[in-house]
């Protein structure tokens, strides 16, 4: 099975031009899906991941 790979701003400086916003600059690194995953749910839980939240969008 294929690893996913995640490409996402590790760094990043952005400022507002115009009204907008725009990306100047950045450092990207590509972490794997499952490594993301982990994070996420030893980070919030279980619960607030998959569903039964207080905030369910």
């Amino acid at each position: 099975m294929q690893e996913e790979i995640c490409r996402i701003p590790i760094s990043a400086t952005i400022r507002k031009v115009g009204g907008e916003m725009e990306l100047v600059s950045a450092h990207w690194e590509e972490i794997p899906a499952d490594v993301i995953a982990q994070f996420l749910i030893k980070k919030f839980g279980v619960t607030p991941i998959f569903g039964g939240g207080e905030d369910d969008c």
